[in-house]
């Protein structure tokens, strides 16, 4: 997994355009840090280790990233948005049991798993680690506040998007910190909680 090529992609203002060089170097970051978390965890792995795979200096990653933390936390908040965009069903239930779902299944994910355990262990922290944690938090309550906006403009009742992270988003991750069971099923009971607490 080596980068190919030491062309940078320029814009008249000496930007790097998307898909030159720049764009390039974290695909294959990413992807050497998704093989390593598989093969060893988020305990075994360093930005040395990650530069060495992909092919890269490692001072380049220690400049953007500051350590592996930020690194991880920034892998699996990319691997989210990809693997589990924010559903569109037509109805407020129906997104709100797919995103519960995608919760659940994206928890089942050794490196999404991770993610979620780095943004408690980061809790406090300052730097780099701290400004990742932040845009990924930001980037979940972001998507919610879609979810909750698409389905007024439908003309639906929305609860408040405090009420989805406290009756549906806390519990799922409380039970994945502790290793208890996650399925569908429980998610969509979460989900007519929820429901039945906004029902007017």
């Amino acid at each position: 997994m080596k980068v190919a090529g030491r062309t940078s992609v320029r814009t008249q203002g000496g930007r790097s355009r998307p898909g030159g060089r720049s764009a390039r170097v974290r695909a294959v970051v990413f992807a050497a840090t998704r093989q390593l978390l598989k093969a060893r965890g988020p305990h075994g792995l360093s930005l040395v280790d990650v530069a060495t795979l992909a092919g890269v200096a490692p001072s380049s990653l220690y400049r953007r990233w500051g350590g592996a933390e930020a690194l991880i936390m920034e892998v699996a908040m990319e691997g989210l948005m990809r693997e589990y965009p924010l559903p569109d069903t037509g109805s407020l239930r129906g997104d709100l049991v797919a995103w519960a779902n995608n919760i659940v299944r994206s928890l089942q994910d050794p490196v999404n798993s991770t993610f979620f355990r780095l943004l408690v262990s980061t809790h406090g922290a300052k730097g780099k680690a701290a400004a990742h944690r932040t845009k990924a938090i930001r980037g979940r309550r972001d998507e919610l506040q879609s979810l909750l906006e698409r389905a007024c403009k439908r003309g639906e009742s929305a609860p408040e998007a405090t009420l989805l992270v406290e009756v549906i988003l806390a519990p799922l991750y409380t039970r994945a910190l502790f290793g208890e069971r996650l399925d569908a099923a429980h998610a969509q009971k979460l989900v007519a909680r929820l429901l039945r607490l906004t029902d007017p």
